[in-house]
């Protein structure tokens, strides 16, 4: 090993604790001029059907700073969008998996694929699953996000905020749900429902996000 790579890797190793101090130092205010619920009041060929508040032991677990639980309907059929919002990297663990929770709650669900795409210039990675509890069964689309990356599993996204904090001044993160019930579409309209919506919702999520 050469003199020039033994210094990189010095660098680096004297690096990380003052990275991981910088990480975990003490969050700055953050202040949205609006709140999820209004961001995404008016997502195009949509309707809003209902808005479900959390339960404070709920929101109070979760340790969320800002939410939408929101149904919409286009064309007969009924969509519901989640998204748990996180202002500070402190709460990087706060989210949790739809892999854990719904089991946790009674439903069947079937292993995770996963998908990508476009809206405009932005890449969505999400996953998607079946879940089923007795005669209710639900498509399930979900990703997390911090700044403009989007993965599928916690510890990435981790990194990601982490990465943010410290090289984009960015903290804010989030977890999206997607949920459709298949009792009333056929399996081949059901991703056609899901991508038109993400489709629709998703720039004014990123513009919130700017916001």
């Amino acid at each position: 090993m050469n003199k020039e790579r033994q210094l990189i890797i010095l660098i680096i190793i004297l690096a990380i604790p003052t990275l991981f101090a910088f990480a975990k130092s003490d969050p700055p205010k953050v202040e949205k001029k609006i709140k999820l619920t209004e961001a995404l009041a008016d997502i195009d060929g949509y309707k809003v059907v209902r808005t479900s508040p959390l339960e404070d032991n709920i929101f109070t677990f979760l340790d969320l700073d800002d939410y939408i639980f929101r149904t919409y309907e286009k064309d007969g059929v009924q969509i519901t969008l989640y998204i748990g919002f996180y202002y500070t990297a402190d709460k990087v663990s706060a989210a949790h998996s739809p892999l854990v929770c719904f089991p946790g709650q009674g439903w069947t669900i079937t292993e995770p694929e996963y998908g990508r795409q476009m809206v405009g210039d932005h890449q969505i990675n999400y996953a998607q699953i079946d879940a089923t509890l007795g005669n209710q069964k639900e498509l399930i689309v979900y990703w997390y996000q911090s700044h403009d990356d989007t993965v599928t599993h916690v510890y990435r996204n981790k990194l990601n905020t982490f990465y943010n904090k410290i090289f984009n001044d960015d903290q804010q993160h989030a977890f999206v749900r997607i949920s459709v019930p298949l009792n009333t579409i056929s399996p081949e309209f059901e991703k056609n429902v899901v991508n038109d919506f993400m489709n629709e919702f998703y720039l004014d999520f990123v513009g919130f996000l700017n916001g």
